[in-house]
């Protein structure tokens, strides 16, 4: 509609049906056809079906060639002028094709080959194909002897095809891969007055695979029934040897039981000794340093839980562990007689809940708990009476702390990093003929930087951010 601006364009030329490309006058009538005249007669379009009807000598036009823009519509009728004169078309008198095309079949292509019959095609009523026959093409035509190049065909496959497909003027249905089963082919013609012609039908009949035919899904069936058949006859067989074998291994099992029961106690007694000489050094009899490794990580956790659920003013009168390390010079030096009296006095020395390690082959560590200055007591009596077990020429370093060591932040420094700080404490000693033992008592500054001490060369260094104990 042009006044509402509701429109569209839409091209037409030969391929939609026109006879050519030249328009001379248009006008439209009470249908909305377009009628238009060109060299070649009269024609009109309709936009709602999308066919042209052409006209020339056989309807009645005394002319077929027409002058320029020479067109007049009177409203019921239009006026096209020729030299002739004018032809006028009255829209309710133009006649309509009232016989509808009649279709016959002409060639029949199985693979694009032209298949020979022993009757016509017209008395053709049904076709079998192979299951092999993967392309089959049908070529018909519809006899309408008033406007030959107007016939428009349908066609469809019933029992395959939905619905009707819209061949235009193309004369060929092809179909491929066509499953077995039976079909109708159906073609109708039509006119330029979109009328129909009845469908010409043609059954086809797809013949299946020789694997999908009855006598094949037979054959499986029984193929299916034998091996199931062989199949429980094995699993029963099967079964049975199961039961035998299992009632075998019962008896076994049983015998064998008996006698694992018999050496399980020796097994056991083997295993506690093993384990006591893996924790016990086999010279001191003292606990090794795999024992120590159990002993704190199971005290550790202990002290870390007290320490976290508790206030920090509170953690100051909590107990520390404390682990005092004394180092051997001269081991090389020293028999294993003394080395056995000098355990005895670290024994001796100690409270009676401390623990007492063989640390390394000249070290020894006493772990205990912190009371008061237990552990500097600890230090002094050990240097004054390690002189009744060694001789003089052979030194003796001692250095010790805490854990937790920060009682700020109780977690920050871990137990191995206080075992480093005490072996740094004891290089330390050795390195100074003034002191024999130190004690790494606590932070003296906070935050406390635990990098920073381990690059301390000396004592003096160490007490700027520790807070030392020596004798």
């Amino acid at each position: 509609n042009i006044i509402n601006e509701d429109y569209s364009f839409k091209h037409l030329d030969l391929k939609d049906g026109m006879r050519g490309l030249s328009v001379y006058a248009i006008a439209q009538d009470t249908s909305d056809r377009l009628w238009y005249s060109s060299t070649i007669g009269i024609s009109n379009y309709s936009a709602k079906s999308g066919h042209f009807k052409h006209f020339d000598t056989r309807h009645g036009l005394i002319n077929l060639e027409y002058n320029y823009g020479a067109v007049f519509n009177r409203g019921d009728s239009i006026l096209f002028g020729s030299s002739k004169g004018f032809t006028g078309v009255n829209f309710d008198n133009v006649v309509k094709d009232q016989i509808a095309p009649i279709v016959r079949m002409t060639d029949i292509h199985k693979l694009n080959e032209v298949m020979v019959f022993d009757t016509s095609l017209s008395q053709l009523k049904s076709l079998t194909f192979d299951y092999d026959d993967q392309l089959v093409s049908f070529d018909y035509v519809g006899l309408n002897y008033r406007a030959p190049n107007s016939t428009r065909y349908k066609y469809r496959l019933l029992g395959f095809d939905k619905e009707w497909i819209d061949a235009g003027k193309a004369r060929r249905a092809t179909y491929t891969n066509l499953p077995q089963g039976n079909f109708t082919l159906q073609i109708i013609a039509g006119n330029t007055d979109d009328i129909w012609s009845e469908p010409y039908e043609l059954e086809v009949i797809m013949n299946p695979a020789p694997w999908n035919t009855w006598w094949a899904y037979l054959c499986y069936a029984v193929f299916i029934a034998l091996f199931l058949l062989a199949y429980s006859r094995q699993l029963n067989k099967k079964l049975v040897i199961e039961q035998q074998q299992k009632l075998n291994l019962t008896q076994q099992v049983i015998a064998k039981t008996k006698d694992y029961q018999n050496k399980n106690v020796e097994l056991e007694y083997a295993n506690k000794q093993l384990e006591n000489a893996a924790i016990i050094d086999k010279l001191t009899g003292v606990k090794s340093r795999r024992y120590l490794d159990i002993y704190i990580d199971q005290a550790s956790q202990l002290i870390n839980q007290i320490h976290q659920n508790i206030l920090p003013v509170q953690r100051s009168i909590l107990p520390r562990l404390y682990i005092l390390m004394v180092e051997i010079g001269e081991i090389d030096k020293v028999s294993n007689s003394q080395l056995i009296n000098f355990t005895d006095l670290l024994l001796y020395s100690r409270n009676q809940d401390d623990i007492v390690i063989r640390w390394s082959d000249d070290t020894f560590a006493i772990i205990g708990y912190e009371k008061a200055n237990n552990v500097s007591d600890l230090a002094i009596g050990l240097l004054n009476r390690s002189s009744a077990v060694f001789k003089e020429d052979i030194a003796m370093t001692m250095a010790y702390s805490f854990y937790p060591f920060n009682r700020e932040q109780p977690i920050d420094i871990t137990w191995d990093q206080i075992s480093v700080m005490i072996e740094l404490g004891l290089q330390l000693v050795r390195n100074d003929d003034s002191v024999s033992w130190v004690g790494l008592c606590a932070p003296k500054v906070q935050p406390f930087n635990y990098v920073n001490v381990m690059q301390h060369s000396n004592l003096t260094e160490l007490k700027e951010t520790i807070e030392i104990k020596q004798g």
